[in-house]
Parts: structure tokens; C-alpha cells; sequence
């Protein structure tokens, strides 16, 4: 398919967000296909497109990232429930992702972030795949969602509101629905269990900022306060 047209005048930075490539790919291809040095602002004359067109194929589009908005481990999608879910208690345990599927109290087999953009995020899970995230018991400083390189959890490119994952939080922000907050066995906190996920209880966004992490790279970071504490 010939994307030349639609990526005619438009920066690196977002022909690589709508490949669902990294910044850092897109350069390195354009420098070994025409030889130019480009930066994330920079963007592409007619000839490096023709030179491209080749290569400019979207990113499979099966799950690769810890965080966003995806579909049920059964394909299916299930009703998006906001709040307390009848008969979950804080403390309980799953011994994995697909038991809380079953259990309708998160819908994500790999994704952290289990919302949508328009209603906002219904339940979240920390599990150790973002290097900012902060766990101080009844206040979660909670990284938005994609960005992060899958092995190390290190931020590789800024994160932007226009994500899935970021999206629904930063609505849940405004409409200050309840989010049902696990923890995994991969965070490192104190309030983690040994093995499988805890149900935390329910947490409300206080606040977002768009700033920048550890490893340099703007993310969307969100405060999240238990309710009744």
C-alpha cells in the first residue's frame, strides 16, 4: 500500500505513531534507505518517500504493550463496569490475569488499563512495566500508557495524550469515577503479594501531569487517592 500522500508534509514524530513504530526506528530506516539525518520534527521530501514507500507498513496490530485498551482473553468483548463489582473484596486474590477475567473485575489479559476514552478507565493493575510508577499505599502515582520498551520497562519515546491508555484516565480525571486498583507480583511495594494479583480497593484520579520521567522521555503521569480513607 502507497502511503506517500498521507504522510506528504507531516513530521517523523507522528508518521511514526500512526505506523505504531518507535521514533528511533523511523530515523534509523530513513537514514539507511536515503541517507538523511532526521529528528522527530523533521519531515520527509517526496523523493525519501519514494525511497520508503516500501517499508512504511503499519505495525502488527496484536497487543505488544503492558497498557491500553484491548478485548477479553475470549475475543469477546464484556461490558466495561465501573466501580465496586458484587462480592470483590480488598485483599482478594488471583492467581493470574485470566482469573480476573473471569471474574469481571478486569478485562485485560495483558494490558494494565481496562477503560476507553469516551467513559474513562474502569480498573487498572500495577505489575512492575513502567519505571515511574510509584506505590505509597493509599496514594499511586501511576504511568500512563505506551512509550516503554517491553524488556527493560524503560521509557524509549514520550508518551501523548492521544493514547488509548492515557485517554482514559485523563476522563476518568474529569467524571471522577471509582477505579478498581491490583497489584502483581512484579511491582515492587510492600502492599504486593508474593505471587499472582490483589485486589487494592477503589482509587479516584486526583490529578495529572504531563512530565518527564526517569529515562528523560515526557509520560503522563497520574495521582490516584483510595476512596474512603
Amino acid at each position: 500500500m502507497d502511503r506517500r500522500a498521507e504522510f506528504k508534509d507531516r513530521p517523523i514524530k507522528e508518521i511514526a505513531r500512526k505506523l505504531k513504530w518507535t521514533e528511533a526506528k523511523l530515523i534509523k530506516l530513513v537514514a539507511e534507505k536515503t541517507g538523511g539525518t532526521k529528528q522527530s520534527t523533521s519531515r520527509l521530501s517526496s523523493r525519501e518517500l519514494m525511497l520508503l514507500s516500501p517499508y512504511l507498513k503499519p505495525k502488527s496490530s496484536a497487543p505488544a504493550q503492558r497498557k491500553g485498551i484491548g478485548i477479553s482473553s475470549t475475543g469477546a468483548s464484556k461490558p466495561l463496569i465501573f466501580g465496586q463489582v458484587h462480592g470483590l473484596k480488598v485483599g482478594e486474590h488471583f492467581p493470574n490475569r485470566a482469573s480476573m477475567v473471569a471474574a469481571g473485575v478486569h478485562r485485560m489479559t495483558v494490558h494494565g488499563i481496562d477503560g476507553n476514552r469516551t467513559h474513562g478507565a474502569a480498573a487498572i493493575v500495577l505489575n512492575g512495566g513502567y519505571e515511574d510508577d510509584r506505590d505509597f499505599g493509599d496514594r499511586i502515582m501511576y504511568t500512563g500508557s505506551g512509550g516503554n520498551d517491553s524488556g527493560s520497562n524503560r521509557q524509549t519515546e514520550d508518551q501523548d495524550q492521544f493514547n488509548a491508555g492515557v485517554a482514559a484516565l485523563l476522563t476518568s480525571e474529569k467524571t471522577q469515577n471509582e477505579i478498581r486498583v491490583f497489584r502483581g507480583f512484579k511491582h515492587v511495594s510492600p502492599w504486593s503479594p508474593k505471587s499472582g494479583y490483589q485486589y487494592a480497593g477503589l482509587y479516584r484520579v486526583s490529578k495529572s501531569e504531563n512530565v518527564p520521567g526517569m529515562s528523560g522521555y515526557r509520560v503522563w503521569r497520574f495521582e490516584l487517592e483510595r476512596v474512603g480513607v
